[in-house]
């Protein structure tokens, strides 16, 4: 167990605590034995566990926290295997419970912004009249994430400077990037935001010793940010609980589909792992692969009004 954690040294505290409750549950159905005898029917013993195990409300647990859990499991196993610890018995072949009429019915909790939504944030007061430097740090984070993608965490920790891969400008990820395998990764800067001035104003902010969108002497954490921006988009986008800084992500997400650029170069801009063959190959981002995205993607609305305007 040390060395499976030694080996996964970007867990959040989080995330850590997620799987030791995991690991506890499953050793309390499985017992203590050596990895080397753990079979497939030992995991599905767990699969089980989690289904009908009951949560605090005396219903079902939901479907997302046995994905979760499960997964934690299946993590330390592949990694098992791939140690020469424990045999490959298919483990991959045991799956979660299937979703229940309520949680098929209630859909994801966050959408996408529509068009006249995002025009809407564009055009919101952040944009048309920006008060001081935090409002100009705020603006910039609303856009890089509507325009990148970009977790919530990732931007409020990013590096003011941009690197360049042959002649694009890219936004570094690559050591605040920790969700998943896949997050630490550059992205290319979309036209858009050049225009807009994006160069320049990181360029300030390296000037003042600050992160890309650090809006004070004091950073901002990605949990004060998110909480700013669901109230700002509550009263100046639409008062609706689907409708949160997270569903900029979303809507990032349906532009590199319109962009027809490929799943497998979609992900990497994305920072989405899969269990795609050769998901795992070539992460670092090429200059014909830069140049692709900035060529194809586009947001869905004109934000040429704020061209310069920000920077």
């Amino acid at each position: 167990m040390d060395s499976f954690f030694c080996d996964k040294p970007g867990l959040t505290a989080k995330t850590r605590w997620s799987y030791d409750q995991a690991f506890d549950a499953w050793r309390g159905l499985i017992g203590a034995r050596p990895i080397s005898q753990i079979r497939r029917p030992d995991l599905k013993l767990f699969a089980d566990h989690l289904r009908d195990r009951p949560n605090k409300r005396g219903g079902q647990l939901h479907h997302k926290t046995i994905v979760r859990s499960l997964g934690h499991i299946k993590n330390f196993i592949s990694w098992a295997v791939a140690a020469g610890l424990a045999a490959d018995d298919r483990f991959d072949a045991v799956a979660v419970r299937s979703l229940t009429g309520e949680e098929r019915l209630s859909g994801p909790p966050r959408r996408a912004f529509t068009n006249d939504e995002l025009d809407r944030l564009f055009r919101s007061p952040l944009f048309a009249l920006p008060r001081h430097h935090r409002d100009m740090a705020a603006r910039w984070f609303l856009t890089i994430a509507a325009l990148t993608g970009a977790r919530t965490e990732e931007i409020a920790t990013a590096p003011a400077r941009l690197v360049r891969v042959g002649d694009i400008d890219c936004i570094d990820l690559r050591e605040v990037g920790r969700k998943t395998s896949a997050a630490p990764r550059l992205i290319p800067v979309l036209p858009d935001l050049l225009g807009m001035g994006l160069r320049e104003w990181g360029e300030a902010q390296v000037a003042r010793g600050f992160t890309l969108v650090q809006p004070g002497e004091e950073p901002c954490t990605a949990s004060a940010w998110s909480k700013r921006f669901n109230r700002y988009l509550n009263q100046h986008v639409a008062d609706d609980p689907k409708l949160v800084l997270y569903s900029l992500r979303h809507s990032f997400r349906q532009m590199l589909r319109a962009a027809n650029i490929g799943d497998e170069l979609a992900d990497k801009i994305f920072g989405h792992s899969t269990a795609k063959v050769g998901a795992g190959y070539g992460r670092d981002l090429s200059v014909d692969e830069a140049r692709l995205f900035v060529e194809r993607v586009r947001p869905p609305i004109d934000l040429r009004h704020l061209w310069k305007s920000v920077a």
